[in-house]
């Protein structure tokens, strides 16, 4: 593909990732509507969650981001490292349950990786979460977790 070939510094990409991370933190936190993550798309955006399947262009995704994030305040999302390679992004994150505690006192946390793809004007045109959902399911069923209000399961899900 010819953006596979467009050339951006690793500066401008970081700086987009970071001030994408940014709203991401201010979204977990309650300070923002998940839907301001789709300034940071291409229109055309290719999204990829793995409970949601695959979506298409940034009205979807945001609308997407709003129903997937709703009931889930008690979990936090750290990002724990990132890398960049060339035009791409990746983010190993926790998704790190506040609440309740495991018997021990320590908190229950699932595995996953964020995958991005620069497209240049500080947008991003491929994006794949990938969560560990069989140990999401497991941590949510055994843990005493109790969806917030507004939570949705997926449905009308499309891998195409």
């Amino acid at each position: 593909a010819v953006d596979e070939l467009q050339s951006y510094s690793r500066d401008e990409i970081e700086q987009v990732f970071l001030a994408f991370e940014k709203v991401h933190e201010q979204c977990y936190s309650g300070q923002c509507d998940w839907g301001e993550l789709a300034q940071f798309l291409v229109p055309d955006v290719d999204y990829t969650d793995p409970g949601w399947g695959r979506m298409h262009g940034t009205e979807t995704v945001t609308q997407f981001l709003r129903d997937s994030m709703a009931g889930l305040d008690a979990w936090d999302f750290p990002m724990r490292w990132y890398a960049i390679d060339g035009i791409h992004v990746i983010k190993k994150y926790s998704m790190v349950l506040l609440e309740p505690l495991k018997a021990d006192g320590s908190q229950q946390d699932v595995s996953g990786v964020y995958m991005m793809k620069y497209a240049g004007e500080g947008k991003f045109s491929w994006v794949e979460d990938q969560l560990d959902m069989n140990h999401f399911i497991h941590v949510a069923k055994t843990s005493g977790w109790k969806p917030g209000p507004g939570f949705r399961n997926p449905s009308d899900v499309s891998w195409d």
